[in-house]
């Protein structure tokens, strides 16, 4: 009888372990299933050694694609802004300047109307700035319009109504800082006298500036006369603020390309 209970509980212990094993076999598999799951090594693409291609043509690593970065010669198309001053008469053209805009990427601009632009040049470009790629697209956009050669502006001067005691106190001549030679200016006319553009335009060639433009303001109700420049001419700027005695600062121009129409 003890041998009965003896061969019994060994009978057990073997049902056990077996249960045991195949518990663990069983967690095994699961892991194993989940771990193939998360790796899917049947998708994973052949890698080349170095030196072959797929195909088995020689390549180097260097040589492979690389990612989805453009090619250097593509660039995107550059951002300017830039105004476009019209008379009422000129106003129908501002739709050729926008399909032009629009040929050099470039899809933003503002109307300036103005009553009557004086004695100013029409239907021509002027930049605001020094850098290679402004000017290459001031060039193109003249050409596309069928303009003369573009002009760079460095100094911008809107006169005020203070203009007369402004010229009456400034001297006719002076001299800027070391490398101002080849300065450009235009003059602005926002006073509502009229010769006081041409008159302030002949007190800064005393100062060495070369006046490309002077012409009537968009507006008339300006009070006070104020410069502004490009960042690289600030210096120059305001020595001139100075020798003229004007008030405020002096601030960057706003916009990059002025384009000018005129002659209906």
């Amino acid at each position: 009888m003890i041998e009965g209970r003896v061969e019994m509980m060994r009978s057990r212990r073997r049902k056990q372990k077996r249960r045991t094993i195949a518990i663990v076999v069983a967690c095994a598999l699961a892991v194993v299933a989940v771990v193939l799951f998360i790796w899917r090594p049947w998708e994973t693409e052949e890698n080349p050694p170095d030196g072959e291609t797929l195909d088995g043509e020689s390549a180097t690593v260097s040589e492979l694609p690389q990612g989805n970065e453009p090619p250097d010669e593509i660039a995107l198309p550059l951002r300017y802004s830039v105004e476009v001053w019209h008379t009422p008469a000129d106003a129908e053209r501002l739709n050729d300047v926008e399909y032009q805009l629009s040929q050099l990427g470039q899809t933003e601009y503002s109307a300036v109307p103005i009553a009557v632009l004086g004695s100013g040049n029409v239907n021509i470009v002027y930049y605001h700035g020094e850098s290679e790629e402004l000017r290459s697209f001031a060039e193109s956009l003249s050409d596309l319009l069928g303009f003369g050669a573009p002009r760079r502006v460095d100094i911008s001067l809107v006169l005020g109504r203070d203009i007369e005691g402004v010229l009456a106190a400034a001297p006719d001549s002076g001299s800027l800082p070391e490398g101002a030679s080849g300065l450009t200016a235009e003059v602005l006319n926002g006073s509502g006298v009229a010769g006081m553009a041409s008159r302030t335009a002949k007190k800064l060639e005393g100062f060495g500036l070369t006046v490309v433009d002077f012409r009537n303001n968009s507006s008339f109700d300006c009070e006070h006369t104020t410069i502004s420049c490009t960042p690289d001419k600030l210096e120059y700027a305001l020595a001139l603020k100075e020798a003229l005695g004007l008030p405020g600062s002096v601030t960057g121009i706003p916009y990059d390309l002025q384009v000018v129409l005129g002659g209906g």
